[in-house]
């Protein structure tokens, strides 16, 4: 803003305070009103028109985008899995996606991304028919828009001078600087008055002129949209229409029976994998494991979720598995191991002795090590909670030494690892052994 305007600025203060709170006198044209307040709706629907366009080419753009990445996915589900050369055998799926339902899935993304592509070409036209010639539109506007601000402040200094004007007017005795300074008004007023009446009038005149001219620039824009919208329906149409030929599609039944009916097949086969799903409470049938080859220190399986259990040993190794089971009475009721982590598996089975004579025995020869005299015994202490936990699954014993249980039984742990997939000890009507323990909760 220069020099001059920011006096002009100024000296309109006073008055434009005392007309917003209703102390000063304003002039009103009611009829320019209303078209100054029509003018203001159609520039707002103008921006909104311009925004809306750009908005509507990218939501159509993406819609199909995402649909042809969804028949490209459902592709990838219907495909069979087929086997791996690192795999140990051969992995497909049961029963394998009929060769009908496959070339229908394939045929619909097929059409999707042709569909996207077209659909795609169509939208760009909308920068050069929509919003272009809406950023030309909203030009107009904003410069209307500072006419009709440049009016509202000849109007300030119209009502301005006339109140001064009127003041000085009806006093009866003036002084000659006073008479002076009303024939300054006067000068003031009339040039005040004639410049309001211009911009007031030609607003008038020519603001609805504008509204006709709107309306026919908008035309070929609404005919633009029509068209627009009725191609893309028209192309979607056309290749929905090539995955029906595929005659894959069952259109004569009612669609809600018949969703109902094959959700009611998929459900009951997907709640009787209890494993894969985790609703363990809907299997009633009992969980067995089969025994493989490998070390006690690779029994894992996914996050509380039952797999194969391997060992180190093997079938012919049976009479390192009864060394291995040591004596069992150590484990009082009352004694609790969980301050003492227990050793690998792999090391313990290692560790086992073979034969008499052991390193278990070395400490006992007195020649090697003098026996001292034996320690004072602790004093006695508050025995410590028993730690229960719930069997989830069916379990029996797959090897010497494992302990054997039902789903829901409640098992008192003497001693547990540190991760969940270990092979845990614990305690069940008496009897001791080991369990996965991955197998509780």
């Amino acid at each position: 803003m220069s020099w001059k305007g920011i006096v002009k600025s100024v000296n309109r203060l006073p008055h434009n305070i005392r007309t917003a709170t209703g102390l000063g006198e304003s002039t009103r044209d009611y009829k320019y009103e209303e078209l100054v307040s029509a003018f203001d709706a159609l520039q707002k629907d103008a921006y909104k028109l311009h925004d809306e366009a750009r908005k509507f080419r990218k939501s159509v753009s993406d819609l199909f985008l995402h649909g042809a990445n969804i028949a490209e996915i459902l592709v990838d589900i219907y495909n069979p899995v087929n086997a791996d050369d690192r795999s140990e055998g051969p992995v497909t799926r049961h029963p394998q996606t009929s060769s009908q339902a496959m070339k229908a899935v394939q045929e619909y993304a097929t059409q999707s991304r042709e569909l996207q592509e077209t659909i795609v070409a169509e939208l760009d036209s909308i920068d050069s028919y929509v919003v272009r010639p809406m950023d030309d539109l909203i030009s107009v506007t904003k410069s209307i828009a500072k006419t009709i601000k440049k009016r509202d402040h000849k109007r300030s200094d119209y009502d301005r001078y006339r109140k001064s004007y009127k003041k000085l007017k009806e006093k009866k005795d003036r002084t000659s600087s006073e008479e002076k300074n009303l024939s300054k008004l006067e000068d003031q007023l009339d040039k005040a008055t004639a410049v309001f009446d211009q911009y007031n009038d030609a607003l008038k005149e020519q603001i609805p002129i504008f509204f006709e001219y709107c309306g026919e620039y908008m035309e070929p824009i609404t005919h633009y949209f029509y068209n627009t919208q009725m191609r893309i329906y028209a192309l979607f149409y056309e290749s929905m229409e090539r995955i029906v030929s595929v005659e894959y599609f069952d259109l004569e039944s009612d669609i809600v029976e018949r969703y109902e009916e094959k959700i009611g097949d998929v459900k009951s086969h997907i709640e009787s994998l209890a494993t894969l799903t985790g609703r363990h409470g809907n299997s009633g049938g009992r969980l067995t494991t089969k025994v493989g080859e490998g070390s006690r220190s690779n029994r894992r399986s996914d996050s509380r979720s039952p797999g194969p259990v391997s060992r180190e040993y093997s079938r012919n190794a049976d009479k390192d598995l009864k060394s291995r089971k040591y004596d069992r009475d150590r484990y009082d009721d009352d004694y609790d191991h969980e301050d003492d982590p227990p050793p690998a598996y792999s090391s313990v089975i290692s560790s086992s002795p073979t034969r008499k004579g052991s390193s278990y025995n070395i400490s006992s020869n007195p020649k090697l090590f003098p026996v001292a005299a034996p320690p004072r015994p602790p004093p006695a202490t508050k025995p410590r909670p028993k730690n229960y936990v719930t069997a989830l699954y069916d379990y029996e014993a797959q090897a010497e030494g494992d302990l054997s249980f039902k789903k829901n039984d409640r098992i008192e742990v003497i001693e547990r690892t540190a991760d969940a997939n270990g092979w845990w000890t614990g305690k069940l009507n008496g009897k001791t052994g080991l369990f996965p323990g991955n197998y509780v909760e």
